[in-house]
């Protein structure tokens, strides 16, 4: 009989695009300041876990992103970005402004997959990071904001410069652990998306015209996540799926965490087929991954893993 063991890692981590010629095959995390750093690199295809001297400490909040060839460019854990010599990259200090970030940093931000990096579709030398900042409310700490800044990295010799920072895209009370991006079906460019305490998505399009948005979208049930969950998108972009804690479920007796699915049009950047999956009692954290071919969609509770075929015409009876 032929056995296929999957280990679920749930990790803090902010890049959520595949496939992308080594630009996102490095993980990294750890405490420099004390205990050591550690990276994870699966530029080979399996992963390379060793240990390196860096100074950035990360608690929630990591965003990075690699050349072609997987090379570090550069990283960030919410408070500053630093370059690939591990030194701040020039204007890279003083991200996410307030006082949450004051309390905070230099330990590291505490907004789970708070950072997202992307490259500009029209200069192949600068990027776009999107971070979020935090607010002290109820249930928990929140996002209060969504900035970006860009980087070019054809400065300072390549070591990069922080040339536009904070700019404000949305000022809500921002669902933690919602932000992500897929690309558009032209292959060029990138939509990226949050979600507000409500029904509301936010999704923008970062195109070589520049960053346009962020359009609104109600669809779903009222949300409040207070990091228990994951969102992310298929691999080929058509299903956004999201694991969190839902008030409007929560309030009818069901389970606190529960799966939200939904379609997702790569051409308009509009969602629809809104599809509520129950995890049958779990109160706690649900990781999510999507097969490489998008067709199953797995869940890992604390004591279980559950896979759903998407395709199913019953997705809830394929479990």
């Amino acid at each position: 009989m032929k056995k296929i063991i999957i280990i679920f890692i749930y990790l803090i981590f902010s890049v959520n695009v595949r496939g992308q010629n080594g630009i996102d095959n490095l993980w990294i995390m750890g405490w420099g300041q004390c205990c050591g750093a550690t990276n994870i690199d699966f530029i080979s295809g399996s992963p390379i876990v060793s240990s390196v001297n860096r100074t950035m400490n990360f608690e929630a909040t990591v965003g990075l992103i690699s050349d072609t060839t997987g090379t570090l460019l550069f990283y960030t854990n919410g408070c500053y970005v630093a370059n690939s010599l591990n030194d701040t990259m020039l204007n890279g200090g003083n991200l996410n402004p307030g006082s949450c970030t004051d309390n905070y940093c230099p330990y590291g931000q505490v907004v789970i997959r708070g950072n997202l990096v992307l490259p500009d579709p029209s200069n192949q030398n600068r990027y776009y990071l999107f971070h979020q900042t935090c607010d002290y409310s109820s249930p928990a700490l929140q996002p209060s904001k969504l900035y970006y800044s860009v980087i070019d990295m054809s400065n300072q010799s390549g070591l990069g410069e922080v040339i536009l920072k904070n700019q404000v895209i949305i000022s809500d009370t921002l669902n933690v652990g919602f932000l992500t991006a897929t690309k558009h079906a032209n292959g060029r460019d990138w939509w990226i998306v949050v979600h507000n305490h409500g029904n509301t998505f936010y999704t923008m399009l970062l195109s070589p015209n520049g960053l346009q948005g962020p359009f609104t979208q109600l669809i779903g049930p009222a949300g409040v996540n207070d990091g228990s969950g994951q969102t992310l998108f298929s691999p080929d972009g058509t299903k956004l799926a999201t694991s969190t804690w839902w008030s409007g479920v929560a309030s009818t007796g069901q389970s606190l965490v529960n799966i939200n699915l939904f379609d997702f049009d790569r051409c308009s950047g509009q969602f629809s087929n809104h599809l509520f999956i129950s995890l049958n009692g779990a109160s706690f954290n649900c990781g999510l991954s999507f097969s490489p071919n998008s067709r199953f969609l797995y869940a890992a509770l604390t004591d279980s893993v559950l896979q759903y075929d998407i395709t199913s015409t019953n997705i809830q009876s394929s479990q």
